[in-house]
Formats: structure tokens, C-alpha cells, sequence
């Protein structure tokens, strides 16, 4: 098992990427060219504008950057796909589960790890779930392993509608984690957007209580 692998360019994926940014881009200087000469509004020549400065802005980074990054799993060695060469990378791989981080090459996550945001997934149960305690038995914070209180945080999911402002809704998930009084940033909810059945997972800061909440839980 190699604990390091290199990140290289996503030839093809950066390929069809400036493709299809491009023609997009095209579609909108289009548009925008037909809304001035058709009067569209307001509406019209903002989202038009919208399609275009994005595509074209997408395309230049590209460039920018050198292209799309990808790694091999330094735990199974399956291709990751990453984001732009030249950034810092935290990532979980989709085949076996195990993170990885950095940036001319990808290194295994160490058990110890802090994460700066909460970024390490692990599937939420409302039925039987365990928190891992302390050596005095109580509630471990998630950070600091002090004794912790079940506090709420918040989740606000945002219809199509809602976060164009052209109406929709806000839903509001919420679910109560350990925290002490000097964290509270230890644990998150997030949402994976293409698990329709159980779309809300926890995320954590620290991997090494991310194991213990998963070996407690039978993840």
C-alpha cells in the first residue's frame, strides 16, 4: 500500500471541460447579442450575462491552473478526481473511504488529524446512536475531549427558488451533537445531495473522533 501519490493533469477531463465551457460561453455572448438587439429585460440579459462571464471565467481558470488534477488513492490506489491544480486538497475516496490531503502529491490522512472546517463524513442514525465519552464517562467534546453537552446545529437547505429569490423555500434540518463551551464547531450536519433516501450525514473536524463515533455506530 503506497502512503503517497503524485497528482499529475486530468488530460481528458480538462480537455472536455475547456469544450464545453467554451461553447457555453459562446451560447452566452450569444445571447447577450440577441438580447440587446431583442430589448429581453432585465432578467434576460442578467442570466445571459451570468452564462457567459462564468463559462469563459471557468475556461480562463482552466488555463489558469494548468487544468483538472487527479490522484491515485494512496490506500487503494483507485483515481481520485480532485479540483484545479495548484490548490491544497482534502478528499475522500469514493471506492474505499479513506482520506487523503495535499498538493503536488495526495498522503493518507493520520488519525490524528484536525481539520481547519468540518469536513469528514460519516453517515447520521437517529435510532441507537452512540457518542464516544470521556475517561470519566461523560459526553466527550469533539475537539478537546472535555466534557460536552447535546447542543443543536442547524442546516439551511435552499430550494432552486429560494436561492434565486424568485420564491421556493427554506428548510431547516436540525439535530443535537456534543459540544463544550469553547467548541462549538467540532461537528456539522451536511447534506449529500445524491443520496435521496438518507440525505443528511454529520461532518467532523477531528478524524481521530470521526473513528470512534464510526467504530461505536458499526460504520
Amino acid at each position: 500500500m503506497s502512503q503517497s501519490t503524485p497528482v499529475t493533469v486530468d488530460t481528458s477531463k480538462t480537455k472536455q471541460a475547456r469544450i464545453s465551457m467554451g461553447v457555453m460561453g459562446s451560447v452566452g455572448v450569444g445571447l447577450l447579442a440577441a438580447g440587446f438587439s431583442l430589448d429581453w429585460g432585465f432578467l434576460g440579459m442578467f442570466w445571459s450575462g451570468v452564462l457567459a462571464v462564468g463559462s469563459l471565467g471557468g475556461l480562463a481558470m482552466t488555463f489558469k491552473s494548468g487544468g483538472f488534477a487527479v490522484a491515485a488513492c494512496p490506500s487503494c490506489s483507485a483515481p481520485m478526481q480532485l479540483g484545479q491544480l495548484g490548490e491544497t486538497f482534502l478528499h475522500r475516496c469514493e471506492k474505499c473511504g479513506s482520506y487523503s490531503h495535499g498538493k503536488d502529491t495526495m498522503t493518507l490522512v493520520a488519525d490524528d488529524h484536525v481539520a481547519e472546517s468540518a469536513t469528514f463524513l460519516s453517515p447520521l442514525n437517529n435510532v441507537g446512536l452512540r457518542w464516544p465519552t470521556n475517561e470519566a464517562g461523560e459526553l466527550a467534546c469533539p475537539m478537546c475531549n472535555a466534557d460536552a453537552q447535546l447542543r443543536k446545529i442547524e442546516l439551511g437547505d435552499l430550494s432552486a427558488g429560494a436561492a434565486i429569490g424568485v420564491g421556493g423555500k427554506i428548510t431547516t434540518y436540525s439535530f443535537d451533537v456534543p459540544q463544550c463551551p469553547q467548541h462549538t464547531d467540532g461537528i456539522a450536519l451536511e447534506k449529500e445531495w445524491d443520496q435521496e433516501d438518507q440525505p443528511l450525514v454529520l461532518a467532523f473536524r477531528s478524524r481521530a473522533y470521526q473513528l470512534r463515533y464510526n467504530e461505536l455506530n458499526g460504520y
